[in-house]
């Protein structure tokens, strides 16, 4: 049967259970469930002898975009603001703007940690990427590129562009803005909880490749803002505090030595960026 744009995989979509109210955080959670549970049948059900693994490729590729989708609806409810065009005097009218609460930023923060940043996010079955085959079309052409998945880029570019939202000057502005109308989740928080989400878990054990990308993507975005005339003080303030939060984390080394290069690597960039911000 068809799911959600899944079709001919045979999963039942009834498997997960559906929200399909005004909760997109909970909608977008069931959605990369299924996702999942797609990638997890895809070689079983899209590997036919005598035919190539393109439309193996293609069904993950599916899967992942339907994935990322969910997180992309997410994470516009981190300072978030609902806006009511009613003019003044007209009936059931409320006020033109009303902060999302900090229960459901905070909520959806931890989503997006669980399925964007963690050590969990974005993967597929390991038996998998060994098969995500593109079929060769007009050799010529095809001959000027490498065959091999890409696996690092794509997750890499589904994360930087959550962080660029996350960490965008207008984003952060609107959350201190909205905190003199019912704001309570501050860009301080929210940073915090990123910085948590992207470091800790890891933190007394060896780093994951994704994760080593991950890393270094969210610091550049920090340095990156620290120097930006685009951010206010509050922004600045809070990036300068996680950049200095993160430069403690990375005195713990690691047990590997990839790990330990890693963090060498990321207290390199922080180091020659406070030498040089005055």
């Amino acid at each position: 049967g068809d799911a959600m744009g899944f079709p001919g995989f045979g999963i039942d979509p009834t498997i997960v259970r559906w929200d399909m109210s005004n909760d997109v955080i909970k909608y977008g959670e069931d959605l990369i469930q299924l996702s999942r549970l797609t990638m997890s049948k895809l070689k079983d059900k899209l590997s036919q002898d005598g035919k190539s693994y393109h439309e193996l490729l293609v069904g993950y590729n599916i899967s992942m975009f339907y994935y990322y989708r969910a997180l992309y609806s997410i994470k516009h409810y981190i300072g978030g603001v609902k806006i009511d065009r009613a003019v003044v005097g007209q009936e059931n009218a409320g006020k033109p703007f009303i902060p999302i609460n900090s229960q459901e930023q905070k909520r959806a923060m931890k989503a997006l940690v669980e399925y964007g940043f963690s050590p969990r996010a974005f993967l597929a079955p390991n038996d998998l990427y060994a098969y995500l085959q593109i079929q060769r079309r007009g050799f010529d052409n095809f001959r000027r590129k490498t065959e091999d998945p890409k696996i690092h880029n794509q997750i890499a570019f589904f994360q930087r562009s959550i962080l660029a939202h996350l960490l965008h000057p207008t984003v952060l502005k609107r959350m201190t803005d909205s905190r003199l109308y019912g704001n309570t989740y501050t860009v301080a928080q929210m940073m915090t909880d990123l910085t948590v989400g992207i470091f800790e878990e890891d933190l007394n054990t060896n780093v994951t490749t994704i994760r080593q990308n991950l890393q270094h993507i969210y610091v550049d975005g920090l340095i990156s803002g620290l120097s930006n005339s685009k951010y206010d003080y509050v922004s600045k303030s809070a990036i300068l505090f996680e950049i200095k939060k993160i430069e403690d984390m990375m005195k713990t080394k690691g047990k590997n030595e990839e790990t330990k290069a890693h963090r060498n690597h990321i207290q390199f960039k922080i180091d020659k960026t406070l030498k040089h911000t005055k």
